[in-house]
């Protein structure tokens, strides 16, 4: 490839709007007149709505659609005849070996996931390690067909594990977008002692690595296993976490401060400690100063499961 050319990719289910999400942004009038040049869309599915090739034309964009040709090959081919400025990829995820090809081909300049929520619970309860996956690498994450906002919150959780740094947005019926997950917590966070349940501990964890200001000074109180710092010297306190399927387990956890405490690895404990907000590089992040900790027998559910 002669030019440097971006690549969007748009994932999701079948059926979640994708065709409909790629025409709207292209054919919005801002970004045509931002986006100046050739777009073309590489379709690897077609669903129930059709592209308006014909409308299209007219912002200069082309679709082709893969049928039967070598992947790599149809990219190749579909670049070469438009000589595009830019591509939007239509992606289905079930694809098999198509992700790793259009990382390996193109420059990737940004990934969009869509949900459709009349969906979303059926794909989560049997498909949970491949939405984990497409979650993962994406930002945004836009759910649609949801009437109201309120009806993802007991996705935040498990969404916001999977891809902490990603956008999550709702579609709304009228069209336009908001961010949602907010904070929906299963605790009450203003006040100064805050007792943390197992149920509670994964809800916790996500908005103390987004806020960790909101906890300066109060007091965390929680039953918790014990782990060596993978990166330096020291320990972190936190459970082991399931977030969509047995292949998914990691251990979720904040530095803590334990001087002249007795600390093994993997030892679990009822722990008290207050929480300080640390500088580190441009970024903060909590660390736990321990004022009581005691050892406990490990629990029967050792997995804590944020799947609903």
């Amino acid at each position: 490839m002669e030019k440097n050319v971006k690549a969007h990719i748009v994932t999701g289910f079948i059926e979640a709007g994708k065709t409909t999400y790629i025409q709207s942004l292209i054919t919005n009038d801002f970004f045509h007149k931002r986006e100046a040049g050739k777009t073309l869309i590489l379709a690897f599915e077609s669903g129930q709505v059709d592209y308006d090739e014909e409308l299209l034309s007219e912002y200069k964009t082309k679709v082709v659609f893969r049928e039967d040709e070598d992947i790599r090959e149809f990219i190749n081919e579909g670049i070469k005849d438009h000589d595009p400025d830019r591509i939007f990829i239509e992606y289905n995820a079930m694809t098999e070996g198509l992700w790793e090809v259009l990382t390996g081909m193109l420059d990737i300049a940004g990934i969009t996931m869509l949900i459709d929520h009349s969906t979303l619970n059926l794909y989560y309860r049997n498909m949970p390690q491949k939405m984990r996956d497409m979650i993962a690498v994406a930002d945004p994450v836009i759910i649609n067909r949801a009437k109201e906002k309120e009806a993802l919150d007991i996705y935040a959780t498990p969404f916001r594990i999977m891809n902490t740094k990603a956008l999550f947005l709702w579609e709304s019926p009228m069209g336009y977008h908001e961010k949602i997950f907010g904070n929906p917590l299963p605790f009450d966070p203003s006040v100064s002692e805050i007792v943390l349940s197992d149920k509670d501990f994964p809800a916790w964890y996500v908005d103390a690595l987004e806020f960790p200001g909101n906890y300066e000074g109060k007091i965390i109180d929680a039953h918790l296993q014990i782990k060596e710092r993978p990166d330096r010297d020291g320990f972190m306190a936190g459970r082991m976490v399931m977030t969509c399927c047995m292949n998914d387990i990691s251990f979720l956890g904040v530095e803590i401060n334990a001087k002249d405490m007795k600390i093994q690895n993997d030892m679990f404990v009822h722990l008290k400690a207050k929480a300080r907000v640390k500088e580190e590089g441009a970024g903060k992040r909590l660390v736990l100063d321990v004022i009581d900790m005691e050892a406990e027998p490990y629990p029967k559910d050792i997995v804590l499961s944020v799947l609903r």
